[in-house]
C-alpha cells in the first residue's frame, strides 16, 4: 500500500517571508505540519478501511482513556482493560458448637466461627445428623460470627459447617463441628435408708434415648466421687455396705454417648438431681424388743383404749391387731400402725356389748418383734 505525502510545506512561500519575525514563521511551520498530518491520516483511513473493513473511529471505541476530541492518532491512547470479576469470599474457620440450656424447649446449640473475609454478603449454616448429608438451616448477614440453633432434640448428635457467599459465589466449607445434646434430666429422685448399712435409690426415667445413668456420692461433708453407671431404662439402685449413722448425698444424671466411631469419645450429661439419706444406727439392724403390759379398757360402748409398755429403742412403730371374741380359731386383723415411741391407741371401731381381743407388736426395717400379751375387753 503506497501512501501519498502532499508537499504543502514546500509549496508555501510565506514561510520564508523575511519581513516576518521568527515566532510568526515558526507558527506557520506548525500549521503546515498539521495539514500534512491530516492529509496523511485521511489517506491512511481510506486505504485501511478498504483492506480491513475497519475505521479509525471504530478502533477508538475500545479506548476508555482517549478524550472525545482526540483523532485517535496519539500513540499514548491505549485501551483500558475491563476490571477483574469479583472473587468469592474466604472460607470461615474455627467452627465450634456447644449446648445452651437443657430442659425443652429451652435447649439449643450455639454455633460460632471466625470470619476470614471482608467481601462476603453473608454466611450459610448447614447441619447434618450423620456427618455426611448436610442441609442448610440458616442464612445470616455479613460479619456475623455465631448462630443459635433452637430446633434440637435431647439425646441427639448434630454436625455443623459454615461457608461465606457473595455475588461471585460461595467460599469453600469450614471445618465440621459436632455436639451431643444431653438427654432429659431424671425426675423424682429419692434416697431411703433401709438399715444401718444400706440406702435404696429410686427415680423416674424421663428420657427416651439415654445411654444410661451416672450416680455420684458424697459421704458426710466429703468430696463428690463416682459411684456407678447404670444401663438405660434403670429406675433404682441399692447402695450397700455403708457406715451406720452417716449422711450420704447422691447425685444422679442421665447421659448419652456419640453414635459414630469417629466421635465415640463424646459423652453428654444432663444436669444432676440430688437426694440424701442418713443410715440408721447399728441398733436398728436388729428386730425390736416386743412390747409388754398390754391393757384394753372400754371407755364407752363405741370406744376401747389400749395402753402398753415400749421396751425397744429401735422400733419404727407398732402394729395393733384385733379379733372378735376369744376363740383361738378366730383370726386377728391388723387395724392400725403407729409411729415409734407410742404407747396408747384409741379404737373407735367397736360396737356395744361385744367382746374383743387385742395384741400389739413393734417393727423396724429388719422385721417385726414378737407379740405382746393378749388383752380382752367387752364393751358395755
Amino acid at each position: 500500500m503506497a501512501l501519498v505525502f502532499h508537499p504543502v510545506w514546500a509549496q508555501s512561500t510565506e514561510i520564508n517571508n523575511p519581513d516576518e519575525g521568527i515566532s510568526a514563521q515558526f507558527g506557520k511551520v506548525l500549521e503546515v505540519l498539521k495539514a500534512q498530518v491530516g492529509i496523511f491520516l485521511a489517506d491512511l483511513q481510506t486505504r485501511s478501511a478498504s483492506l480491513l473493513g475497519l475505521t479509525i473511529s471504530s478502533f477508538r471505541l475500545a479506548s476508555t482513556t482517549c478524550p472525545v476530541s482526540d483523532t485517535a492518532t496519539t500513540s499514548s491512547c491505549i485501551p483500558t482493560p475491563p476490571p477483574p470479576p469479583p472473587s468469592p469470599p474466604n472460607a470461615p474457620s474455627n467452627v465450634n458448637a456447644y449446648q445452651l440450656g437443657y430442659a425443652p424447649p429451652s435447649a439449643s446449640v450455639i454455633v460460632t466461627w471466625q470470619d476470614n473475609s471482608n467481601n462476603e454478603s453473608g454466611f450459610r449454616v448447614e447441619r447434618s445428623i450423620n456427618g455426611v448429608t448436610f442441609v442448610q438451616i440458616a442464612l445470616v448477614s455479613s460479619n456475623t460470627i455465631f448462630y443459635q440453633n433452637s430446633s434440637v432434640s435431647p439425646g441427639s448428635q448434630y454436625y455443623y459447617r459454615v461457608r461465606a457467599y457473595n455475588n461471585a459465589g460461595y467460599s469453600t466449607y469450614s471445618n465440621v463441628a459436632t455436639v451431643l445434646v444431653a438427654p432429659i434430666t431424671p425426675a423424682n429422685f429419692s434416697a431411703n435408708a433401709v438399715s444401718s448399712s444400706q440406702i435404696n435409690l429410686n427415680w423416674q426415667d424421663t428420657s427416651l434415648n439415654e445411654s444410661g445413668f451416672r450416680l455420684q456420692r458424697k459421704i458426710g461433708a466429703g468430696a463428690i466421687a463416682p459411684l456407678a453407671f447404670t444401663p438405660p431404662n434403670t429406675t433404682a439402685y441399692i447402695d450397700a455396705g455403708l457406715v451406720s449413722s452417716t449422711l450420704y448425698t447422691y447425685y444422679l444424671s442421665s447421659f448419652v454417648t456419640a453414635t459414630s466411631t469417629a466421635t465415640s469419645s463424646l459423652i453428654a450429661y444432663s444436669p444432676s438431681v440430688v437426694a440424701s439419706a442418713t443410715t440408721t444406727s447399728s441398733a436398728s439392724s436388729t428386730i425390736p424388743t416386743p412390747p409388754t403390759n398390754l391393757n384394753a379398757t372400754a371407755s364407752s360402748s363405741v370406744l376401747v383404749t389400749l395402753t402398753w409398755t415400749d421396751n425397744s429403742n429401735n422400733e419404727l412403730g407398732f402394729k395393733v391387731e384385733r379379733r372378735f371374741g376369744i376363740a383361738s380359731t378366730t383370726p386377728f386383723f391388723q387395724i392400725a400402725t403407729t409411729t415409734a415411741n407410742v404407747t396408747v391407741y384409741p379404737d373407735g371401731g367397736v360396737t356395744a356389748s361385744t367382746t374383743y381381743s387385742y395384741r400389739v407388736r413393734a417393727f423396724n426395717v429388719v422385721g417385726n418383734s414378737a407379740y405382746s400379751n393378749t388383752a380382752i375387753v367387752t364393751t358395755p
